[in-house]
């Protein structure tokens, strides 16, 4: 769960049985999911300090890498994908969720965001440029919010046949 602030999500992946990397580059949202964990007796959520664009983690050892509503805070988004790629096992799916581009100002100042979201295609090519196969992207509509844009994709090796 890159990106993953208070860590609903990796909880929620861990209650469902998966072994949950949360990775954040806040030291205070770290901090805040190692609690929560310990209150909760959660043993399949481990928090780590990290950049989006420069993984504490190892090539190639997640099987499935989410980036939820964090890509819109990545200075070079880009290279937050290849990096979620290179984590990536061979097989493994990577899902981002963020938000479709909008023209609302008052989220860099209220959430510091770097970005005002993305255009579905662009996100979809740095998905592809990253070496994933299979790259699908699909907006959902926000009645009251920007919308939300779903890149989806999956780290396959090419077969070459002699």
């Amino acid at each position: 769960d890159l990106g993953c602030g208070e860590g609903a999500l990796s909880f929620l992946l861990a209650g469902a049985g998966a072994k949950v990397t949360a990775v954040d580059s806040s030291r205070a949202m770290v901090d805040y999911v190692q609690r929560k964990a310990r209150e909760r007796k959660e043993t399949g959520v481990k928090a780590v300090l990290g950049d989006l664009e420069e993984l504490p983690l190892g090539d190639g050892g997640m099987d499935f890498v989410i980036l939820s509503q964090a890509l819109h805070h990545a200075a070079r988004p880009e290279a937050a994908i290849a990096e979620a790629a290179r984590v990536l096992a061979q097989n493994g799916a990577l899902v981002i969720l963020d938000l479709n581009r909008h023209e609302r100002e008052e989220m860099r100042r209220e959430f510091g965001d770097y970005w005002l979201g993305f255009e579905p295609e662009q996100v979809a090519r740095w998905t592809r440029d990253a070496g994933m196969s299979e790259v699908r992207a699909e907006t959902l509509a926000g009645e009251h919010k920007p919308d939300i844009i779903i890149v989806t994709g999956h780290k396959t090796v090419k077969r070459i046949s002699k």
